[in-house]
């Protein structure tokens, strides 16, 4: 038996309310060997920008094909008003097939010379993959993600530097280090994920979880793992 029919099996004989917990549940994604990426975002001073986490388009069908099965999810895509939306169907027991649906906006390539095809192909690439990877979000995917700390790091074309001075040569390199850097963040996510109902109930407790983030977030700026 092929492990995509094991996959798709499994996945048959869960309730759907584990589905649900699976599809937005850290632990599980690092369980079948899914751990954020990270890019480099907005400059805060000179020379220093925040680092954000991510997951891209395959890791989130990953995450699906692994919860759900590769037969038990669906996508389109749709054009509204010029905007290109993703809508991802999920068979659900009670009310059988459902549809969350999200936009993605295109990225401009940060190649300097770059024809006007080329332009236009990348442009309506990542606009797919980011509308697909936001309706990934409102199934759960990824959605821990906007708690994370965001991490701050000096950086020179592109390339990182950790507060000890190593350089983070490559994308990899930059992933590997954000994701062990501090046990803090997995203690916030577990956190966040074990009084979920009650944290967005809560505008007081969101704003203390925040406040957490903030002094982690220092932290990492002073320098050094925790």
């Amino acid at each position: 038996m092929t492990q995509e029919k094991q996959t798709t099996q499994r996945s048959e004989m869960e309730p759907f309310s584990e589905k649900l917990i699976k599809l937005s549940s850290p632990d599980y994604h690092e369980s079948i060997g899914i751990l954020p990426k990270w890019r480099i975002g907005d400059q805060v001073t000179q020379g220093v920008n925040e680092i954000y986490p991510y997951y891209d388009a395959d890791q989130c069908e990953e995450i699906l094909d692994n919860v759900l099965g590769i037969d038990g999810w669906g996508c389109e895509y749709r054009e509204v008003a010029g905007i290109l939306f993703c809508a991802i169907s999920v068979f659900t027991e009670s009310n059988g097939m459902v549809e969350k649906s999200d936009a993605g906006g295109a990225r401009a390539s940060r190649k300097k010379s770059i024809s006007d095809t080329d332009k236009q192909t990348f442009e309506a690439k990542t606009a797919a993959t980011g509308s697909f990877v936001r309706a990934a979000a409102r199934w759960g995917v990824g959605r821990h993600l906007n708690i994370l700390p965001k991490i701050r790091l000096a950086q020179s074309n592109g390339v990182c530097k950790t507060p000890k001075g190593e350089l983070l040569k490559d994308p990899d390199e930059l992933a590997a280090w954000c994701n062990q850097t501090s046990p803090a963040i997995k203690h916030l996510i577990a956190a966040y994920q074990l009084c979920k109902a009650s944290f967005d109930k809560d505008a007081d407790a969101v704003g203390k979880l925040t406040d957490l983030r903030k002094f982690i977030e220092a932290g990492f700026g002073e320098g050094g793992s925790k």
